[in-house]
């Protein structure tokens, strides 16, 4: 995390196929994260295009050649700690990461 000036720690992504804790994380919490997106969006003036279901969000993001798995662990030892930022690989992001 330091070489990219990100905070002080270690990540590791995930790769496909997912644990399934991490695929049921995803699962439960791109529903309750989808309305305020969506409400954000619309505050900005901009059209939400995340469809309802997380598997049409995926198929839209691997037809536009995003297919990098981005689930990522992060650890923290004493005085650890991780800067503000968005972890962005294409044209379609969604605006709450998790």
């Amino acid at each position: 995390m330091r070489r990219y000036r990100f905070g002080e720690g270690e990540y590791r992504y995930f790769s496909n196929p997912f644990p399934a804790a991490v695929t049921g994380l995803k699962q439960a919490l791109y529903p309750k994260l989808l309305p305020v997106a969506r409400e954000w969006w619309a505050r900005l003036g901009r059209e939400a295009p995340w469809p309802d279901q997380l598997a049409g969000w995926l198929e839209m993001c691997h037809a536009a050649g995003q297919t990098k798995p981005t689930p990522i662990l992060l650890r923290y030892g004493p005085g650890g700690w991780n800067a503000l930022h968005r972890d962005l690989y294409g044209e379609l992001v969604f605006p709450l990461q998790w």
